[in-house]
């Protein structure tokens, strides 16, 4: 596999107490739309032990990147929840794979009860 034009995003943000819920909600429809409609290839979600929220998203490259950075209607609604869940976030961090060894792996999806499950 080539990571010749491969890009890749890392976002933080510090999620309101008792806005988990709305703040992953929102986070997972972006996602959607993106992968659907704007050539994102996957992203995931993580909690850091610090209490922050991170995310890793994979794009083709960073021309398709800042082609979804530009507001669409259909984003509003889940871009506000999102921002209105948040007390702070970071700017995002570019990153250009130069090697890697990651495994295929299936889909990881998490129960609300926050116990893991694989499909």
């Amino acid at each position: 596999m080539s990571h010749h034009n491969e890009f890749a995003v890392i976002y933080q943000w510090l999620v309101k107490p008792g806005k988990e819920a709305q703040f992953r909600k929102a986070w997972e429809a972006l996602t959607q739309l993106q992968m659907q409609n704007r050539g994102l290839r996957g992203s995931r979600l993580h909690k850091s032990e610090q209490g922050t929220w991170i995310a890793f998203a994979q794009w083709p490259d960073k021309k398709s990147w800042e082609a979804s950075c530009e507001q669409k209607p259909e984003d509003e609604m889940w871009s506000q929840l999102m921002l209105d869940a948040v007390d702070d976030t970071w700017p995002p961090t570019f990153l250009t794979p130069v090697a890697g060894q990651l495994a295929s792996e299936t889909p990881l999806i998490t129960e609300p009860t926050g116990r893991h499950v694989t499909h």
